[in-house]
């Protein structure tokens, strides 16, 4: 298996654990994927999510607070995880409200393979087009020097603490 077919394979097991979380969600709350999608919940959940990450990296970038804490990579790695779950969540969502759900996720697996490459990161411009989010996050991913690996295993361990949270009840 190459390094893109591998890649593309954690990609998927990440889609389908999100789809199995989103269900329970979307069951107990009763909501369906196109009432978040309209109601833009997913772009503030990102946001909010990405104040958290950018939050872990102020050592990075707040030159004017001498008793900032040192960045701790894990920590920003679980809040890129937090990101991610609703940049995944969001693509379902329109995958699902789209006519052609294997064609779009298709597309994804060829997008994820070509934007890891791309070295542009525009915070700003999270909402750009169709699936955006994740194509973003991709990109956060690099940016922060995290392989597909790290990211898959530390999603892998944050969904199943998101189920245990449903069950609880959060």
């Amino acid at each position: 298996m190459t390094k893109a077919e591998m890649e593309t394979a954690m990609l998927n097991d990440m889609l389908d654990m999100q789809a199995k979380l989103d269900e329970v969600l979307l069951k107990v709350r009763g909501l369906t994927y196109r009432d978040l999608l309209r109601q833009r919940a997913y772009d503030r959940a990102i946001l909010d999510e990405i104040g958290e990450l950018n939050h872990e990296l102020k050592a990075d970038w707040c030159w004017w607070k001498k008793s900032q804490k040192p960045v701790d990579r894990q920590r920003v790695l679980e809040e890129f995880v937090d990101v991610l779950h609703f940049c995944l969540s969001q693509t379902l969502a329109e995958i699902a409200t789209t006519q052609h759900p294997d064609y779009h996720r298709e597309i994804l697996m060829d997008i994820f393979v070509k934007h890891q490459s791309d070295d542009e990161l525009d915070i700003l411009d999270w909402q750009e087009c169709h699936q955006r989010a994740l194509i973003k996050a991709f990109r956060l991913m690099k940016w922060l020097e995290f392989t597909p690996e790290e990211v898959y295993e530390a999603y892998k361990k944050k969904n199943a603490v998101n189920f245990q949270r449903q069950r609880e009840g959060y």
